[in-house]
């Protein structure tokens, strides 16, 4: 009998000028989730910002694997920024 592979759960977060806030957004997201019994990842969508936005996810994302980044080279909207995710 073979093991059922752990089950990803993905989170799509669309941000636009957040880096105040983005690193406590995902330290929550991520110590809600981490005990669902699943693999997870969070996988931010930086919609167009400048305002560093982008930089704070990504040193983020060097200290956990499971922090994702993506980045647009300018604002697309909300939509876009979660279909890409």
């Amino acid at each position: 009998m073979t093991a059922n592979p752990p089950k990803l759960l993905s989170v799509v977060v669309p941000a636009h000028n957040e880096a105040p806030g983005i690193a406590h957004a995902i330290e929550v997201i991520v110590d809600a989730l981490a005990s669902c019994g699943m693999q997870l990842e969070v996988v931010i969508v930086d919609d167009g910002s400048r305002d560093g936005t982008f930089e704070r996810v990504t040193q983020m994302s060097r200290k956990d694997p499971r922090i994702k980044g993506l980045r647009f080279t300018r604002n697309f909207g909300k939509e876009a920024a979660l279909l890409a995710g």
